[in-house]
């Protein structure tokens, strides 16, 4: 944004017009470092099941938001600003484009993750467990692979929602950032008529092969909104 101003030379006026300086990266903050840390160690406590900390010493066992909740509502915060920050450089076109290479980078790490987690399932059914594919629903993908791979989005075993939440996120960011600059906060009102519609109605989203959407984004969007 440009600032106009008005400097008297003997009885004309003259205009200059003074460009505002450009936007320059923050340094680091590591508290965020240190808060996502934190909550990983949270994540890995409250898997282990009958352990004392999983019990006692993290933020659910308080009846507080649980790491799952803080990490959605920080990566709002973190992506929204980064989103600003490169619209407010190159405008919003190159904001999206920005969002848009995150989104291809961050599929690529679901599909490797998926891949991977699948073959260690399918590994272990083969050799220690027996049915443990059926049992984790990972069965549509030994019958159809050449079906499921493609849908792995919406195609979600166990452990396998996660990400395809952040996506579905990430992807509402632009949309919300523009209108947040036209309507201002009025711009978090269709977020939460949507989320209230969903707690009152425990709308929950069908995927395919047997599974349902693990975390719902038509409710955990608010979340994330929020945060951005």
């Amino acid at each position: 944004m440009a600032t106009v101003v008005f400097r008297q030379t003997g009885s004309i006026p003259h205009r200059r017009i003074l460009a505002a300086p450009p936007l320059r990266r923050p340094p680091r903050d590591t508290r965020l470092d240190l808060l996502r840390g934190w909550l990983q160690l949270q994540i890995f406590a409250s898997h282990a099941t009958g352990s004392f900390i999983g019990a006692w010493l993290i933020t659910a066992a308080w009846g507080l938001s649980d790491s799952s909740e803080q990490f959605v509502f920080l990566s709002g915060f973190s992506l929204g600003s980064v989103f600003v920050l490169k619209a407010g450089r190159g405008g919003w076109r190159a904001g999206a484009l920005d969002l848009l290479g995150r989104l291809r980078r961050l599929h690529l790490m679901h599909l490797m993750l998926f891949c991977g987690f699948a073959a260690m399932v399918i590994a272990i059914d083969l050799t220690v467990f027996p049915g443990e594919a059926t049992r984790t629903q990972w069965s549509w993908l030994l019958r159809e692979p050449w079906l499921a791979l493609p849908a792995a989005l919406v195609y979600q075993p166990d452990f396998m929602g996660i990400l395809p939440l952040f996506l579905a996120c990430m992807a509402l960011l632009p949309g919300f950032v523009w209108a947040m600059g036209r309507f201002g906060a009025w711009a978090l009102l269709p977020p939460a008529i949507l989320y209230a519609t969903v707690q009152a109605t425990h709308l929950i989203l069908p995927g395919v092969g047997g599974t349902d959407v693990t975390f719902n984004p038509l409710g955990w969007q608010m979340l994330f909104l929020l945060g951005a």
